[in-house]
């Protein structure tokens, strides 16, 4: 249990660690694998124009990749509907199968709160059946 937990502080000085060091080792495009980005430099209106029209074509092809995705997102948020649609109707049988108990116990208490027949059954506070007895 010691050995366990030693292993698992040095685990997370590990991660914690590693994370620092990403933070600070320097200059991270998120989700840009491909270093055909030009960053602009220089004041010519030229090699502005073909940076630029690099950079649209570089993003251009981005934002198809990302398109691309779109048929899966449409897939999942169908499932997703999906499974709400069940979840819906476990809880609706849940709460069916609940007022049902619910209405058997009522049922059940209120057939022992009837009132005693008293032709069977004498009142016993009474004096007038006390005395026919």
């Amino acid at each position: 249990m010691f050995l366990l937990l030693n292993l698992l502080i040095v685990l997370f000085i590990v991660l914690i660690g590693t994370q620092i060091f990403l933070a600070h080792s320097g200059n991270i495009i998120e989700g840009i694998t491909n270093n055909s980005y030009q960053e602009y430099d220089g004041n010519d209106a030229l090699i502005l124009s073909k940076q630029n029209a690099a950079n649209i074509e570089f993003l251009k092809q981005k934002f198809d990749e990302i398109n691309g995705i779109q048929n899966e997102v449409g897939d999942i948020s169908g499932n997703v509907a999906s499974l709400q649609t069940q979840v819906d109707g476990l809880i609706q049988g849940q709460q069916d199968y609940s007022n049902n108990v619910t209405s058997s116990n009522s049922e059940l208490s209120t057939s022992y709160d009837e009132e005693p027949d008293d032709t069977n059954n004498p009142d016993m506070t009474n004096p007038d059946t006390i005395s026919t007895i």
